[in-house]
């Protein structure tokens, strides 16, 4: 999607604005991977932006839209949502089924590296909560992520994310997850 072009190289309206077209001409023709890859997108750049609420009406719309892949970043999407919204329970509640939904689709195909992202994130927004060897479980997925690749747009999608987390780690335990992220 152009979207995800215009997000990388940091054009954030008109990516915000790609996502909408895509999203309107999608709904129209009821494609169920186009109707859920731009609403992804907008929900990421809401997240980006703290804008809670828009965040969460995209996952409301999300939610009734059951498409595979994306199952696993859309619970990454609703964990990253509640922790900053401040509900810990729920934020827990949806890290954990994000992992769950990213090792699914790694039985499936063990070298997707967008579920390895998704899985790194989700175990580091759960080491943010103080769950035990999620940092751990994060250093390995992100270091299996960037064994299969390490382009600029994944690399950059999974900091800006992973940046999300940041003002919650006062453990401060997400340094070596950030440099595992990188590909250091």
């Amino acid at each position: 999607c152009f979207g995800d072009t215009r997000r990388e190289l940091g054009e954030w309206p008109e990516a915000q604005q790609l996502y909408e077209t895509a999203t309107a001409i999608a709904d129209s023709t009821g494609n169920l991977q186009s109707r859920v890859e731009p609403r992804c997108g907008l929900a990421e750049m809401h997240l980006r932006a703290a804008d809670v609420d828009a965040a969460s009406a995209v996952l409301a719309t999300l939610g009734t839209l059951d498409y595979p892949p994306r199952r696993g970043f859309i619970q990454l999407a609703r964990g990253l949502t509640s922790l900053l919204g401040g509900d810990l329970g729920a934020a827990h509640a949806a890290f954990s089924e994000s992992i769950d939904r990213a090792d699914e689709s790694l039985k499936l195909a063990d070298r997707e590296v967008a579920s390895w992202d998704v899985k790194g994130l989700a175990h580091a927004g759960l080491a943010v909560l103080g769950v035990e060897g999620s940092v751990t479980e994060s250093l390995g997925a992100f270091r299996s992520a960037r064994t299969i690749a390490t382009t600029p747009g994944l690399v950059g999608r999974a900091i800006g994310l992973l940046d999300l987390l940041s003002p919650f780690d006062t453990a401060h335990v997400l340094g070596p997850v950030r440099d595992a992220a990188t590909g250091r």
